[in-house]
């Protein structure tokens, strides 16, 4: 009896183990399956990545082959705002002549080739004014060069002269403010042998803590009439002669928001306000639009100039 018992016994737990692996099989097989297709992805992924590496290499040697043709570039660029105005004309005007030798032979060709040259030496002059802007910009803002007489010499005196006008008109018009400058000059007939720049060269010597013009400092508003009637002057050669100072690149850079005027001792005579530190500014962008324009008009006058004596000579 209890052999069979032991016998049932066994059987049970074979039967429990042998299904035991098969669930184990079956589970491994599962683990297989899934392992196959981990692969499959990395597989893939390994492909993607060195397609993406493939990529990356192709990206960067395109960027280095911009790199260096920016480096050309930059190169040649230096190399032309190196070269003085005058040889980058000839150079044109020497493959104006070489156009036009090709032609010497006829004249009615060679008046066609001038013709159709023209807009080809306009849009070269232009083309050569933009590139040498910034340099000209620059100069303009360097160059202690006055200005052009013309036009108000300075924000400070504009509104002082102003300010003059208005008292006078209170009282008796603006018809005697006239009649009285009128009588000032022909008090002072002395003054009109007497150069601007002259006066302004006594000033500076005279009064060194006000006027330098090395490092120009603002002037005192109302300074002109204070000047007139300390040199018996005529208040016109005045206004000229203070053009000569307060119009020049270095005179208007330095009328900067809270800066400091100057009378004659040198003293401090007020501040510069905000209002005419933007009038300022605008009077340098106007010089610096001015020097663009006339080196570009000069370029064209050139390039024409040359041009004419292509076609007299062919």
């Amino acid at each position: 009896m209890s052999q069979s018992n032991t016998a049932l016994g066994l059987d049970q737990a074979f039967e429990q183990l042998a299904q035991h692996i098969d669930q184990t099989m079956g589970v491994l097989v599962a683990t297989q399956a899934d392992n196959q297709q981990l692969r499959e992805q990395l597989a893939e992924q390994s492909v993607s990545l060195q397609a993406t590496q493939a990529q990356a290499w192709e990206m960067k040697a395109q960027a280095q082959g911009l790199v260096t043709q920016l480096t050309d570039c930059h190169k040649r660029l230096a190399r032309v705002l190196a070269q003085p105005e005058d040889q980058t004309l000839d150079a044109l005007l020497q493959q104006l002549e070489a156009r036009f030798d090709g032609f010497s032979g006829s004249e009615p060709e060679a008046a066609a080739v001038a013709v159709s040259a023209e807009p080809l030496v306009s849009a070269e002059s232009v083309a050569s004014a933009e590139d040498v802007g910034p340099n000209l910009n620059e100069k303009v803002l360097t160059d202690d060069q006055p200005g052009q007489e013309e036009g108000p010499p300075d924000k400070a005196i504009d509104q002082a002269l102003s300010e003059q006008k208005i008292a006078v008109g209170q009282g008796v018009g603006d018809q005697g403010m006239d009649d009285q400058e009128d009588t000032t000059s022909s008090q002072g007939e002395s003054d009109n042998k007497l150069h601007p720049k002259e006066v302004l060269r006594s000033w500076c010597q005279r009064y060194p803590n006000t006027f330098m013009l090395e490092q120009p400092q603002p002037l005192q508003i109302g300074l002109h009439e204070t000047l007139a009637e300390i040199d018996q002057l005529d208040i016109k050669l005045v206004r000229r002669a203070l053009a000569h100072y307060v119009k020049t690149p270095r005179y208007l850079r330095c009328l900067r928001t809270g800066a400091v005027r100057l009378d004659l001792q040198g003293h401090n005579a007020g501040f510069v306000t905000a209002e005419e530190a933007q009038h300022a500014q605008d009077e340098l962008k106007a010089l610096d639009k001015k020097r663009k324009d006339r080196e570009k008009e000069r370029q064209e006058r050139q390039l024409q100039d040359k041009l004419t004596q292509l076609v007299n000579r062919y």
